[in-house]
Order: C-alpha cells, then structure tokens, then sequence
C-alpha cells in the first residue's frame, strides 16, 4: 500500500529529476538519495556505435556482450524489466566484468532498462556497497521509472555532454590561470629551501600539477568520446597496448606516452578486444611488449587476460615475458597476483609513475 505521504515523496523526486535534466551529475544525486545507493551508472544507448555508455564515468558496455551473455544487465535489457536480487539465484552465469565493475557484492544491485517506444534507450545500474535494496525502494524505482527516459533524450543528452565538458565549474582560462600561479608559488617555495625532504614535497606536488595539466589537455583537445581509433603503425622499438574500457583512462595513457617517438601505441577497450589484438600481434610478428592492463573490462576480467598470456607463454616457451602493468586501485589484486603482472599503476595516474615504471622497463632491457 502506498501512503499520501509517499506519493507526495514521488512528485517531489520527480520534480526535481525534471528540472535537472541535463545536469547528469545532479541526476545522480537526486537518484543516489532518494534510493539510499551508493553508486548510480547511467548508460545511454548509442545506436551508431551500438554500445551503451555511462555519462559522468565515460566507461561502456558493448552491445555485442548483452546480446551474447546470461548477466543480469544482459536480461534486463532483453526482457525490457528491471532485474535485481532475486532475480540472482537464475543467474549461473552472471558476468562480474559488465554487471559488477567495481567488485560490490552480487545482491546488491538494481537494473532497470529505460523503455521509449519499446526501445532500450538507456540503462541505469543502482549498486550499494553492502545490504541489500528494501522492498520498499523497489515499488520506488517503479513508479519513478516513468520519469527516466526524459534523462536519456537526445536534446538532453546533448546538454549534458556541454555541462561535463570541463572537469571544474570554472572556465578553462580560469583553470589554466590557476595553475600557473600553482607552478608559480612552487617554483619560489623550492628556491627558498635548502632543506631535501622539503624538496622532495615541493617536487611532488609539482608532478601532481603537471599530471592535472595532462587531465585538462585531454579534454582541452576535444578527444572522441567513444572509440578511439588506432593510430597508423610507424617504425617503433616497443609496441605497447593500452587496454581499459574507460575512454578518459586511455586518453590520459595516450597523453603521458605518445611524446616518446620510440613508443607505438594501440588501444583496446574490452577483454575480448584486448586478446585479439595481441593475438593478431603475434601472427604478424609485430608482438606486444607492453600491456596496460584494467581488471575490470567487459568481455574478459583484466586476470583472465593475464593468466591467459603466461599460460600461452609457459606453453610455447617463450623467449621473452610480455610485461603487463596492472592498472587498479585494488590491494588485493596487487598483492594476490604478483606473478600474473610485473608493474602496477594506481588511478588518477600520475606522470612520475608512469616515467619511473617505462625507464625501469628500459634499464632491464638495456640489461638484458
């Protein structure tokens, strides 16, 4: 039974959810507290690249792998209704890589497709840390699921790619003038100390302000939002593969490396992706020597491609190690599979990190 009270509860969300529409990240927020979520993907269909993407994280889900899997997202989107825990138990197959992005637990997720004229136009993915969604927050989300598909609406979505175009509510010139006063300050802080640990703090934060700058060229650039296309191959001395559903991650890679001309950079965004180009390497016999490897893509998990990299190199005795440099936040996964991966880099990446990990890769080979 639903009281006056909830249903004057209804109208006031969906009040606000239409007056922010084109604000994604406001969306969000309202969704976020009016469902007691921790986490809120919004993942708007896109027909010509036949992918769904979320707004605010930039990460996607190929239509290829709902067509193909047995995943709670992947019924939902079928079966057009939304699909939640107790929908688990019918789910042997349940693919963490697409329903399950940052490891939270398996019943503590909601997905509702967004229907418009009997289309999937947009899916969102409600996701709480721990507990599960009440009843009661169920009936919620069906009777604010009306009010959806307004936020996946062309014009809409082109307001809200306008409002995330900059990483600051502030103008680009803004940040930029910032900045420089940042580099400024520290530049007359490290002239004024003779004290090493101090200059070692000063260093730092100047890597970090240069590692910001490399965030906002990215985006001052303009860069495809979808799908990067491969760059021509050109005479290199180490081929390297960038691999990580999330656009901006791969765009910032590409931004720390492309300015050492001896690198010959390729991007995958997806596991099965991932494998392919690094078989197809191989037969040409043009092969990888540096995998950035995410552990969470669509397709194949992250481990799943490193395990089967050295199972093929234990087996065909290779001569030299693909070197796979782990791209995760997760201590867990850093410490349980040192074997798996020789380097790991945490996010937002740092340009230090990734200079001190390519010359420690260059002294072995040197050595070597």
């Amino acid at each position: 039974m639903i009281y006056i009270q909830e249903i004057d509860r209804y109208d006031k969300i969906k009040e606000h959810l239409a007056n922010s529409l084109g604000n994604s990240k406001k969306i969000v927020t309202i969704l976020k507290e009016a469902t007691l979520s921790d986490s809120i993907d919004l993942l708007a269909y896109d027909p010509a690249k036949k992918l769904f993407y979320d707004k605010i994280k930039k990460n996607t889900i190929p239509l290829k792998f709902l067509e193909e899997n047995n995943s709670m997202t992947a019924k939902a989107y079928i079966f057009k209704t939304p699909y939640h825990s107790s929908h688990i138990r019918y789910d042997s197959n349940y693919n963490t890589s697409i329903d399950n992005p940052f490891k939270l637990s398996l019943s503590t997720q909601v997905i509702v497709p967004v229907i418009n004229e009997n289309r999937v136009i947009g899916i969102i993915r409600f996701s709480k840390s721990q507990y599960t969604f009440e009843q009661h927050i169920l009936e919620f989300l069906r009777e604010l699921e009306g009010s959806f598909s307004d936020i996946f609406s062309v014009e809409m979505d082109k307001i809200a790619e306008k409002f995330n175009s900059t990483f600051f509510a502030i103008t680009k010139e803004e940040v930029y003038e910032i900045i420089d006063r940042l580099k400024d300050k520290t530049n007359l802080l490290n002239k004024n100390t003779e004290n090493p640990e101090i200059k070692k703090l000063i260093h730092r934060i100047e890597d970090d302000i240069e590692s910001i700058s490399d965030y906002i060229e990215v985006d001052a650039n303009h860069l495809p939002l979808y799908y990067q296309e491969e760059e021509p191959k050109e005479s290199s001395n180490i081929n390297i593969l960038i691999a990580d559903d999330v656009q901006m991650n791969v765009k910032i890679l590409h931004a720390m490396l492309k300015k050492n001309p001896l690198l010959n950079l390729t991007f995958a965004y997806d596991g099965v992706e991932t494998l392919n180009k690094i078989k197809q390497a191989y037969r040409d016999k043009n092969k990888i020597d540096i995998l950035f490897l995410d552990h969470y893509m669509p397709g194949k998990l992250g481990l799943e491609i490193a395990q089967t990299i050295r199972r093929y190199e234990q087996m065909t005795k290779a001569t030299s190690r693909l070197i796979i440099i782990s791209i995760t936040n997760d201590p867990t996964a850093i410490e349980k599979y040192q074997t798996l991966f020789d380097y790991h880099i945490s996010k937002p990446f740092i340009r230090t990190d990734i200079t001190n990990v390519m010359e420690s890769i260059q002294d072995l080979k040197q050595k070597g």
